[in-house]
Formats: C-alpha cells, sequence, structure tokens
C-alpha cells in the first residue's frame, strides 16, 4: 500500500471517529444536525459523481452554524495527517469560501484539534472538548495509527 492511500486511511478513520462523537451530541441538540460530511473520495463511479454535482476539493466537515462572534457564516474544516497536505483542489476549495463566503476555513491534524476548533467557533468552552474526548470509541486511541 502507497503512503499516500496509508495517509487516506487515517483521515477517513479520523473523520469516522469525529462523527462517532457528532451523532452523539446530535441526540442531544438538533443544531449538530447543521455538523455533516459530503463523501467525495470513495465514490466508486467518478463519472457518475460528477454528474450529481460533486466537486473535488469539497472539505472533509462542514458546520453550517454561524460563529458565536457573527464574524463567520459558517466553518469548513479539512482533516489531514501529521504529514499529509492539501491537493490544489482543496487549496482552490478554500480559497473560493474564504473569498466569496464568510467562511472560516481550518485545516485538522487530530480529532482533538476538531473539537478544539468547533468549541472556539461556537463559544462552547473547554468543558465541551473533554465532553467530546470522553465520547470518542474506546478504541480510539488505539487504532489512531492503525492502517490496513
Amino acid at each position: 500500500m502507497t503512503l499516500s492511500r496509508r495517509r487516506l486511511y487515517r483521515e477517513f478513520d479520523m473523520q469516522t471517529r469525529v462523527f462517532h462523537v457528532i451523532k452523539k451530541l446530535r441526540m442531544a441538540d438538533e443544531r449538530w444536525g447543521l455538523v455533516y460530511s459530503v463523501p467525495m473520495e470513495n465514490i466508486a463511479n467518478r463519472a457518475r459523481a460528477a454528474r450529481m454535482g460533486c466537486t473535488r476539493g469539497i472539505s472533509d466537515i462542514n458546520c453550517d452554524l454561524p460563529s458565536a462572534s457573527g464574524e463567520f457564516g459558517y466553518l469548513r474544516i479539512e482533516l489531514k495527517t501529521s504529514m499529509g497536505s492539501q491537493s490544489p483542489d482543496q487549496k482552490a476549495y478554500e480559497h473560493l469560501v474564504t473569498a466569496y463566503g464568510r467562511a472560516l476555513y481550518v485545516v485538522c491534524r487530530s480529532e482533538n484539534e476538531v473539537f478544539v476548533v468547533l468549541a472556539n467557533y461556537l463559544a462552547l468552552g473547554r468543558g465541551f472538548v473533554e465532553h467530546c474526548t470522553d465520547l470518542l470509541p474506546r478504541n480510539a486511541l488505539k487504532n489512531a495509527f492503525f492502517c490496513p
């Protein structure tokens, strides 16, 4: 398995663990339904995906809630491993949403970093990050560096 393919699996695993927590948050507060992902990388038929309007470079995690400060209308989070970097398509998307929208675009390199960004963006406080960390699957740390 190539190095870039292993990174993709790690990013996929990271996103899966983040949404394990988001699903639990949705049960307590419906606003978390505005935090979602748009699956792109694993669509088998790329031509069909293009006809459906799928665009390369879309961020991994989208939050359509406005920031607590009112400065931003929505948040976009791109997940990367410690050595990963944005593709040209991802950089182009970042430019579009920050230049023409009221977006905050952040690259995160761990689940904890995602929760810190969400806590700061929504002014939820330090306790939110600890709560989210507690909600992570019990094997999250064990599998954090697992590559199939």
